[in-house]
């Protein structure tokens, strides 16, 4: 179930780390190795955590991506993602129950960047426009 892999992705991390790789060649980004992984790692594991604080805390999973403070990982590319993340961890745990659809969840991504003053970015290197 999608809804799963953030926590299935840490575990992966955890086995992949493990080996010891010299060269990784990844879906997404740059070629790296073990450095690059852990990286990733200890970005899944910040997600897992803030977002547990945020269920603690009694937010929304709009509130929660709002809130999220990516620290030493804010400037990844696609950061935006996080709002899907929250998404899909908070139905996982089965606190709030609302459907959005993948318009709804674009939406909110491109507010999170709005609100933070960081443009669109299209294919090619191109910014959306502003209004």
């Amino acid at each position: 179930e999608f809804r799963r892999v953030l926590f299935r992705s840490i575990a992966a991390c955890d086995a992949m780390a493990s080996w010891e790789p010299a060269v990784v060649v990844p879906g997404h980004g740059p070629v790296t190795g073990v450095a690059g992984i852990l990286e990733v790692r200890g970005y899944l594991t910040h997600v897992r955590d803030s977002l547990a604080a945020a269920i603690g805390a009694g937010h929304s999973w709009r509130e929660a991506a709002s809130r999220i403070d990516l620290g030493p990982y804010a400037s990844l590319p696609d950061s935006e993602r996080i709002v899907i993340s929250a998404y899909n961890v908070y139905r996982a745990r089965g606190v709030d129950q609302e459907t959005a659809t993948v318009m709804d969840l674009i939406v909110e991504m491109a507010a999170w960047l709005r609100d933070r003053g960081t443009p669109l970015s299209l294919p090619h290197g191109r910014a959306a426009a502003r209004d």
